[in-house]
């Protein structure tokens, strides 16, 4: 048989396959399911925005990279914005797609910080509802399900506050999984998944670094798949039929880096792109074994699955347990009987291959990632084990309607459908009752501001705010919004360039007071200094519960000589944290009295 007859069977095999008896083409009333079952996923993402303005808006206050965010978003249109947030030292992730998709929403809500949450939400329901239909579109009414009750699944386990979240290590996690199944579209020749993956990739990319190894290698799988099976049908329509999104895709990515490739040709060895590299070239940070990300990327497949049960595999210091750890993967069995099943089909083993390089990229993104593999950082790592259950939930729909044919589907759908309402349910009032760690810190910022706005009062000048060698970093972030959000004329010193950005660093005039944040311990420490007058002070904890930890830290010390006493400290401390769900138990604002000190350099 030729290339060219093989690929026009396959192509009517999968033709049919759509088009089967069970299918969403043959039943009319298919197009109701797919509305009913699309509402049921994204109901409890619209009762989220509801939430946002009824009932976090009133005095919410973005802090730390939240606050960050919100300011890439309200650059747009107005200062030059090149680079993504902010991660380390002198660099940020790679590109602003993120800043530049939310600012239309943003402003289009009024400004307000729960509108870039609102973005979160739009970007997650977006992704759902795109796998979903892709599922539909390649296999039909099985696989679009088990899609959804998969998705509908990872909203319970990742919870309000993460879908809600447009942080960068949250907010992409579905994407990962939509990049995924837009893969999975080119490898079954959907040329229309080509600038569709360009997009998804790029947005990934460009918000988080790390999907530089995920997404980038997935979309040369699907743009390579969609070359060779054109080369391979030789002159005609399905060639002709590529050049259009071979062109979209070319343009849209062109489009997409543009900023980033501006600030490369402007600004060269310092341009943001170079600093990156060079740190990811001659960083000292160790790198992961093999065994180490067969572990992570396996141990979502032990038992229970911990991304449809919440079952926590975070260590004590704070990464993955499976680095260490590694339980025995019982249910790649379950995976790789229910892919036998799906192979003969040929969007099935399609959906097998990409399931298949997400897994293998996942461990390679594993052992490629510099310095410990925090457990914040990995729920991308849950998408694959969501994946593999569409394989699986399709397997089980084709053994079901080959056991009972007439009455096999409509039980599954029905199921399907009762599953899916369970959990719309779920996922809703989940939304409307989490109390989340952003409102508690935004507390914060709300308790410490009315002082520090008090103490400005009558001065004229620049305001400058900073904070104690990053311990003051995740509430001074939010204080410098909301002055600036005021109109009040605000500014960092140069040494906080990078997280800021140029035209919010101090370069000279007229200074009206410059402020120092820190938290914790810390305070009783600045609390000393006489060049430094306390003007705000916020804690969850009494004096009592502070002397407490005192003695258990000297108790420790007196039980285990030798050991890091910051260490022991931190753990005599840990109780602190209990009190309030705010990222610390103290804060505090302190106003800079000794102009030698301050941080007045232009």
């Amino acid at each position: 048989m030729t290339d060219v007859a093989a690929g026009e069977e396959e192509s009517r095999d999968t033709a049919a396959e759509t088009a089967g008896g069970t299918e969403v083409g043959a039943d009319p009333s298919d197009g109701r399911l797919v509305r009913a079952v699309l509402a049921l996923i994204l109901l409890p993402l619209v009762v989220g925005a509801i939430t946002l303005f009824v009932a976090v808006r009133p005095g919410f206050m973005p802090t730390a990279d939240h606050a960050l965010i919100e300011m890439q978003v309200r650059d747009v249109g107005h200062h030059e914005l090149l680079s993504g947030l902010y991660s380390r030292e002198d660099w940020g992730h790679p590109g602003p797609m993120f800043a530049y998709l939310a600012a239309p929403v943003y402003r289009l809500l009024g400004s307000t910080p729960v509108a870039v949450n609102t973005v979160a939400l739009i970007i997650n329901g977006g992704a759902i509802a795109g796998m979903a239909l892709i599922a539909r579109r390649l296999g039909g009414r099985a696989p679009m399900l088990a899609t959804l009750v998969a998705s509908a699944l990872l909203l319970r386990t990742l919870g309000a506050e993460i879908v809600r979240d447009p942080w960068n290590n949250y907010v992409t996690v579905l994407p990962f999984g939509l990049m995924i199944f837009l893969t999975w579209a080119m490898l079954c020749r959907e040329a229309w998944a080509l600038p569709a993956g360009v997009v998804v990739a790029s947005f990934l990319a460009q918000t988080h670094v790390g999907f530089v190894l995920l997404a980038g290698p997935l979309l040369l799988l699907g743009a390579g798949a969609l070359v060779v099976a054109a080369w391979r049908a030789g002159p005609g329509d399905d060639r002709r039929r590529l050049v259009r999104p071979g062109l979209l895709a070319l343009g849209l990515g062109a489009l997409l880096w543009l900023p980033v490739g501006y600030d490369v040709l402007i600004n060269r060895r310092d341009s943001n792109l170079a600093h990156l590299v060079r740190y990811f070239r001659h960083s000292k940070e160790a790198t992961h074994s093999l065994l180490q990300g067969w572990g992570v990327v396996t141990g979502q497949f032990a038992w229970p699955p911990e991304w449809a049960s919440n079952a926590l595999g975070q260590s004590f210091f704070g990464e993955d347990r499976h680095m260490d750890t590694r339980p025995l993967p019982l249910l790649l069995a379950v995976v790789a009987l229910a892919a036998v099943v799906v192979w003969r089909r040929p969007a099935g083993r399609r959906l097998v291959v990409a399931l298949l390089a997400a897994l293998g990229l996942g461990i390679v993104a594993i052992v490629r990632t510099l310095g410990p593999a925090f457990y914040y950082r990995l729920f991308w790592n849950w998408i694959p084990p969501v994946v593999a259950f569409v394989v699986v939930g399709w397997a089980g729909w084709i053994l079901v309607e080959r056991r009972w044919a007439r009455r096999g589907a409509r039980v599954m759908t029905a199921a399907a459908v009762v599953v899916l309402a369970v959990l719309a349910v779920v996922n809703s009032v989940t939304q409307v009752t989490t109390d989340t760690r952003a409102e508690a810190d935004a507390h914060v910022v709300a308790t410490l501001l009315p002082a520090l706005l008090d103490d400005l009062d009558g001065r004229e000048g620049t305001v400058i705010i900073t904070d104690a060698g990053g311990s003051g970093a995740w509430y001074a972030r939010g204080l410098f919004l909301e002055l600036e959000r005021r109109g009040i004329d605000v500014k960092v010193p140069a040494s906080d360039l990078e997280p800021y950005s140029a035209h919010r660093v101090y370069r000279g005039g007229r200074v009206a007071a410059a402020y120092v944040l820190t938290h914790n311990q810390y305070v009783v420490d600045m609390a000393r200094d006489p060049d430094l007058t306390l003007v705000a002070e916020w804690s969850s904890v009494s004096a009592d519960d502070l002397a407490g930890a005192d003695r258990g830290a000297a108790a420790l010390e007196a039980e285990a000589p030798g050991e890091d006493a910051a260490i022991l400290q931190d753990v005599a401390r840990a109780s602190l944290y209990d009190k309030d769900l705010a990222t610390y138990y103290a804060a505090a604002i302190f106003r800079i009295d000794d102009p030698e000190i301050a941080p007045y350099e232009p």
